[in-house]
């Protein structure tokens, strides 16, 4: 029985292994540039799904005890399934983003990497400037940044979070053509507060917009 138990346990560890290279597989630079926490949290989720299988396997084994069965093909090809059905989100996430990565080539292009740097005001972060509309969507989809409209350019944001804490500040500026209709605001409740004014400039008008958790 205990050589039996080493090779469920073969099993998931084999699943991890195989997990592990698929999220190396996908993972840009980009991603590692907007999020020092990326690894760190992907290796979690993987951790997680392994205590899963594990436990789904404990307790499948534990079924066929019960049941008597004692065929080692069914328990083997039994514990296979449930791990890989415990995996199966982050199997189906990481084959997507390594097939759009490696097979399809859509990563994130270099000059959007090259505008972007570290932040200084909290402990992490990052701030960028000259960004196209696409760039800054791609980024914004990263980072659930908010939305801009189709016509702006000349795109810049600054973007500061403690790590730990919930406390971040979010800036973003970015001009439009004149006659683009764009509302100011100004709205705090409860620890955020989110600002938005418009000036204007000789051919176009400039937005900047403000989000501060505290």
């Amino acid at each position: 029985m205990k050589e039996l138990s080493l090779k469920y346990l073969a099993i998931a560890a084999i699943n991890m292994v195989i997990l592990t290279l698929l999220q190396a597989l996908w993972t840009d630079k980009l991603e590692l540039i907007l999020n020092n926490w990326f690894r760190p949290i992907e290796f979690l989720k993987i951790w997680g799904a392994t205590v899963i299988s594990v436990s789904g396997i404990w307790l499948f084994l534990l079924y066929t005890k019960r049941r008597s069965i004692n065929s080692v093909k069914f328990k083997l090809t039994g514990a296979i399934m449930v791990t890989l059905i415990a995996s199966s989100y982050l199997y189906t996430t990481y084959i997507q983003k390594a097939v759009r990565n490696i097979l399809v080539n859509e990563t994130h292009p270099k000059s959007t990497i090259s505008k972007i740097r570290s932040g200084n005001l909290l402990a992490n972060g990052t701030m960028a400037d000259g960004l196209s509309l696409y760039e800054y969507r791609e980024l914004a989809e990263m980072n659930r940044f908010p939305p801009v409209p189709d016509q702006a350019q000349n795109i810049e944001y600054s973007y500061q979070y403690d790590g730990f804490l919930p406390d971040y500040s979010f800036t973003l500026l970015y001009e439009l053509p004149k006659g683009v209709k764009v509302d100011s605001f100004n709205y705090t409740e409860k620890g955020i507060s989110r600002n938005q004014s418009v000036d204007t400039l000789e051919n176009t008008i400039r937005v900047i917009y403000t989000e501060v958790v505290y």
